[in-house]
């Protein structure tokens, strides 16, 4: 039985294992250089926090301002607009948290293992090359 291994993303090639070597399943083969793909999970983490504290910020204005509606002092209009941009960070949050994930996933295919117990056969790559994803 025969497997071919591709790259499900792209970056340079960190290490590979050695042509000819026996490898056992779920082995670690190749890995590709993962901080581009670190880096951009913490991008999107630091983009959660920062709409989690707008979210919570635009909560408290809400609160403000829907007791002063309460009280008469303010209009309905200026109380809906916080209560509306409280709907448009949560949807915010939720894509964000979307991001988190694909870049998780990203960042877990850098390490690309073994389908199998076997031996591997031809590298056609070294450490130091460029892998482009979906590329034997």
């Amino acid at each position: 039985m025969s497997v071919t291994v591709k790259a499900r993303v792209s970056g340079e090639l960190d290490r590979s294992s050695h042509r000819g070597q026996q490898v056992k399943q779920g082995q670690t083969i190749l890995v590709i250089d993962p901080r581009p793909y670190r880096a951009a999970l913490d991008q999107a983490k630091g983009t959660l926090a920062h709409d989690q504290a707008l979210l919570m910020n635009a909560q408290a204005e809400f609160a403000r301002y829907k007791a002063l509606y309460d009280a008469g002092v303010t209009s309905k209009e200026v109380m809906q607009a916080d209560e509306a941009a409280q709907g448009q960070y949560m949807g915010a949050i939720e894509a964000d948290k979307a991001v988190i994930e694909t870049a998780q996933l990203q960042l877990e295919w850098c390490t690309i293992k073994s389908p199998i117990s076997g031996k591997i056969g031809l590298r056609l790559v070294d450490p130091g090359n460029i892998i482009t994803a979906n590329t034997n």
